[in-house]
């Protein structure tokens, strides 16, 4: 069958475990604060695992809504401060069904939050990331961190209040800052797998311990020694070297 995606909007949502129950796919939605989107993946694992199947992270799809420029300033003008921002029109009609009722907990970044902090501005800062290319990527990757890993980023649309600007905005989203974005995280991950790698290596060689790799088999051969710590680095290392590259 062809794949079937769910959009998820609530923390918490036990429609997800249904969703993994299926093999159905969640989106989690860009009007939700990054705070409660660990708990969709959780759910989604907890789905998959009743039914004996193994959750993939690019099965997660998560929507943001952002907007990418040449120049800072402009970014924050059509994206957050302009009256006529179709981005703060998109949060205004948003709060006004959500905020009467239980479904205000989106906009919380905690729940003891007080409703009379959840203002317009308050949101769009919050939802709305803006900028140019090398502060959009940083965005991602700042929010990859925090929620963990995902298969897909989709684009929250807006209306065109400015065309030129609108288009400018994906343009440098499909050119710039995603072909930066993966690139930083493959390398990442490329980083990891070698540092697991050599670990592997000096345990065997420090402690006589043979160490199988399930999809490899046993690991085998010798590599410098003194490169062991890097398998155990900080995460802080091996992001600030993808920034980096995403900077080139």
């Amino acid at each position: 069958r062809p794949e079937i995606v769910g959009t998820v909007v609530a923390p918490f949502s036990k429609g997800v475990i249904e969703m993994g129950k299926k093999d159905f796919h969640p989106l989690s939605a860009n009007f939700l604060m990054d705070v409660w989107l660990p708990s969709h993946w959780t759910n989604y694992v907890e789905g998959k695992k009743q039914v004996g199947l193994t959750p993939d992270p690019s099965e997660w799809r998560i929507a943001r809504t952002l907007f990418v420029a040449d120049d800072d300033k402009v970014a924050k003008r059509y994206a957050h401060t302009d009256a006529n921002s179709p981005y703060r029109f998109d949060d205004q009609q948003i709060m006004t069904k959500f905020c009467s009722g239980p479904r205000v907990d989106r906009f919380k970044r905690y729940k003891e939050q007080p409703v009379s902090e959840l203002t317009l501005d308050y949101v769009v800062d919050n939802l709305v990331w803006c900028g140019t290319v090398n502060k959009i990527v940083d965005d991602i990757l700042a929010f990859r961190e925090r929620v963990g890993d995902f298969g897909e980023l989709v684009y929250g649309g807006m209306d065109w209040v400015d065309s030129k600007l609108a288009k400018r905005s994906m343009e440098l989203m499909a050119t710039e800052v995603m072909p930066r974005v993966n690139a930083a995280i493959a390398a990442e991950k490329h980083r990891a797998a070698a540092g697991a790698f050599d670990l592997r290596h000096d345990l065997l060689d420090e402690f006589g311990l043979q160490v199988v790799d399930a999809d490899n088999g046993a690991s085998c051969g010798k590599l410098e020694r003194g490169r062991a710590p890097d398998a155990a680095a900080g995460a802080g290392d091996q992001r600030d070297t993808a920034r980096q590259i995403a900077h080139g």
